[in-house]
C-alpha cells in the first residue's frame, strides 16, 4: 500500500491539506497511501475539512468523537468527520499518525486506521459519542417534532432531516418548513444560524417557522436526564398516541442520529444530562425583520461574506397555529 518507506508524514499531509485548500469543495485521496479508503475535501462554505472513510465493517463505528471535530456521516460502510480550518495542526497530526500506523500493517487498513481514531481522538479529549452542541441540536428537534406532532402528524417525523437547510421541510404536505435550535435558558441567549439563507421569508413561499427549545447542560450527576433518556422519554410520548407511529419515531431517530442510539454499549458513554423546558417557542420569519434581513445580507459591507450568524430570536414575531 505503502511505495516507500521513511516517508516525512507531516510533509506529506500537508501537501495533501494545501491542495484540498487550493481546490476547494473537491475531495482528494490521500495518495500516498495509495488508497481510495480515506480521502480530504475543504469545504469552503465552512472553512474547514471533511475526511471520508471508506470502511467494509458492515457496521457503524463506535467511537468517542472529541470536540473540535464533528460528525457527518456513520453508516455501515461510511465515516466522515469534519474539522474547522483553525484545528488543521490537529487534522495534520491525525493523518500523520494514521500513516505511520498504516505504513507497517500488513494490508489491515481498515483496523489501523479505526485504532488510530480511537488513540487520537482520546488525546483531543473525546469522551462522548456526540458533542455537546450536537446534543443539543438533537434535543431542540425532538421536542420540536414532540410538541408539533398534533398539528402535523407523521409528515413531521417523515420530512425530518439533519442534513438539510431546514430540519423539517413540510413545503408540500402543508406549505411550512421549520428550523428548531436549541439555547440556554438564559434571557438573551442567541441562537446560532449556520446558513446565513436559513431563516429567509420568502414571498408566496412556504410559511418559515423558528422553533426555539431552551435547556442547560451539566455533566454533574443529578435527576435530570442524559440524551438516551430524553430520547426514551419522547418516544413514549409518541408511543402513547399511536403504537406504530412510534415505532416510526424511534426508526426514524436512529436513522437521523450518527451513532447507533440504541446500543447499550454507546449509551452508556454519555454523561451530560440536560434541564430542559418541556416546550416550544415558535416563531414566524415575516419580510424584512431581522432573520431576513441577515437571510438576505441586507445591508453587509462590501467584501463581507455571511456564513453564519447569531440572533436573539426574541425580536422575532411569535407564531401560534
Amino acid at each position: 500500500m505503502i511505495l516507500t518507506t521513511n516517508i516525512d508524514w507531516n510533509s506529506e499531509n500537508m501537501t495533501i491539506v494545501n491542495m484540498a485548500l487550493q481546490d476547494p469543495d473537491k475531495s482528494k485521496n490521500i495518495m500516498h497511501l495509495h488508497t481510495n479508503k480515506i480521502c480530504i475535501t475543504y469545504l469552503s462554505q465552512y472553512d474547514g475539512y471533511q475526511i471520508d472513510f471508506i470502511h467494509d465493517l458492515g457496521r457503524r463505528l463506535n467511537l468517542e468523537i472529541p470536540p473540535i471535530f464533528t460528525i457527518i456521516n456513520n453508516n455501515t460502510s461510511l465515516y466522515s468527520f469534519f474539522v474547522h480550518a483553525d484545528w488543521k495542526n490537529e487534522l495534520l497530526y491525525l493523518l500523520s499518525e494514521s500513516c505511520k500506523n498504516i505504513e507497517h500493517s500488513n494490508g489491515a487498513f481498515d483496523s489501523k486506521l479505526i485504532e488510530t481514531l480511537k488513540i487520537v481522538f482520546r488525546i483531543f479529549g473525546g469522551r462522548e459519542p456526540i458533542n455537546l452542541m450536537e446534543q443539543k441540536g438533537i434535543i431542540g428537534e425532538i421536542l420540536t417534532i414532540c410538541h408539533l406532532y398534533h398539528q402535523f402528524g407523521l409528515d413531521l417525523i417523515r420530512n425530518w432531516s439533519r442534513d438539510s437547510l431546514f430540519d423539517f421541510d413540510l413545503e408540500q404536505e402543508k406549505n411550512y418548513t421549520i428550523e428548531a435550535k436549541c439555547i440556554s435558558k438564559a434571557q438573551n441567549a442567541l441562537i446560532t444560524v449556520s446558513h446565513y439563507n436559513q431563516l429567509e421569508w420568502k414571498d408566496q413561499d412556504p410559511i418559515s417557522l423558528l422553533a426555539v427549545v431552551r435547556c442547560t447542560a451539566s455533566k454533574i450527576p443529578s435527576e435530570y436526564m442524559r440524551l438516551p433518556e430524553f430520547i426514551d422519554s419522547m418516544i413514549e410520548k409518541i408511543t402513547a398516541i399511536d403504537q406504530s407511529e412510534g415505532e416510526i419515531f424511534r426508526e426514524a431517530i436512529n436513522s437521523q442520529l450518527t451513532v447507533s442510539i440504541f446500543s447499550d454499549d454507546i449509551r452508556k458513554r454519555f454523561v451530560t444530562r440536560f434541564d430542559f423546558e418541556d416546550f416550544i417557542h415558535l416563531y414566524e420569519i415575516i419580510s424584512d425583520d431581522s432573520a431576513d434581513q441577515m437571510a438576505k445580507q441586507t445591508g453587509v459591507p462590501d467584501g463581507v461574506a455571511i456564513d453564519s450568524y447569531r440572533l436573539n430570536p426574541i425580536v422575532l414575531l411569535p407564531f401560534k397555529f
